[in-house]
């Protein structure tokens, strides 16, 4: 398995079979930080830990673009539903580590309007959800 970004194999099959375990584990990832923000647990963290969210919601991103002519419209749907949850995690990093990630949060939702503007099956469905987040919650 490689990660998208090194994948130098000509086999077409195997970057979607990587594309597809990287993705797998970026939301594995999404969903156990947001496990520690719930209950007893608590999400504290460094900008160092916080690139591991961040890079885990480019990896899911960057997963639809690759396969932006023939993604399904569930796959879709459970993208908005990782850069809901993204948001809502961001938004909890932002109180603890400051109002940079405002700006971290921009660029990720910026990215999530590029590739749904230029993917066919983004925008033949309407997305009116900005995530939840706006940048005054990031303190």
């Amino acid at each position: 398995m490689r990660h998208p970004s090194l994948d130098l194999s000509p086999s077409p099959t195997f970057t979607d079979d990587c594309i597809k375990v990287c993705v797998e584990s970026s939301r594995e990832i999404l969903h156990l930080t947001d496990n520690l923000r719930k209950g007893n647990h608590y999400l504290d963290t460094t900008w160092y830990g916080a690139t591991v969210q961040l890079l885990a919601t480019l990896t899911i991103l960057f997963s639809v673009w690759h396969k932006r002519d023939s993604v399904k419209s569930e796959e879709v749907k459970q993208v908005k539903k990782d850069m809901d949850l993204c948001m809502d995690i961001m938004g909890d990093l932002g109180s603890l580590l400051g109002r940079f990630i405002v700006k971290v949060c921009e660029a990720i939702l910026t990215l999530h309007h590029r590739v749904t503007q230029y993917t066919p099956r983004c925008r033949s469905s309407a997305h009116t959800s900005h995530h939840g987040f706006t940048p005054s919650e990031a303190r």
